[in-house]
């Protein structure tokens, strides 16, 4: 498990001790088996607890938690509302304002954790109106 920031991130032992930490309570929970559920524990703990957890896994003789990990990052997904593909200038333009664009924003990620190949602006543009028709806003 390479990590190329590994030498900034041991210059902050606060932060690396947060991110240990962190990985250990999602050791603890249990390791994702699929990348699906991998990118919806990136998006919501960030990379340093997930590869933390992955690590201590590796450590303690469970290596594939670990590879699938390597393999869904190594695939860049969108995992946060600055990764998709239609920006919150776009969702007002489609009739959203305030706290509906902000709702609407985490309607598509959550979405595109599941189904990264939706991260284009015509598909994320067809659920949010196929939303907005269903009377969601």
């Amino acid at each position: 498990m390479d990590d190329p920031a590994l030498p900034e991130k041991l210059r902050r032992p606060g932060a690396l001790c947060r991110g240990v930490s962190a990985g250990l309570g999602l050791l603890r929970a249990g390791l994702p088996e699929e990348e699906r559920c991998w990118r919806h524990l990136l998006s919501r703990w960030g990379e340093d607890p997930c590869r933390a957890a992955a690590f201590m896994a590796l450590a303690l003789g469970d290596a594939p938690p670990a590879a699938l990990l390597e393999r869904t990052l190594a695939q860049h997904p969108p995992l946060t509302v600055r990764d998709l593909a239609l920006s919150g200038g776009e969702l007002a333009a489609l009739g959203l304002s305030g706290p509906d664009i902000g709702r609407a924003q985490a309607l598509l990620l959550h979405h595109v954790l599941d189904h990264p190949e939706d991260n284009t602006p015509d598909k994320l543009r067809q659920q949010i109106t196929t939303h907005i028709k269903d009377g969601g806003y």
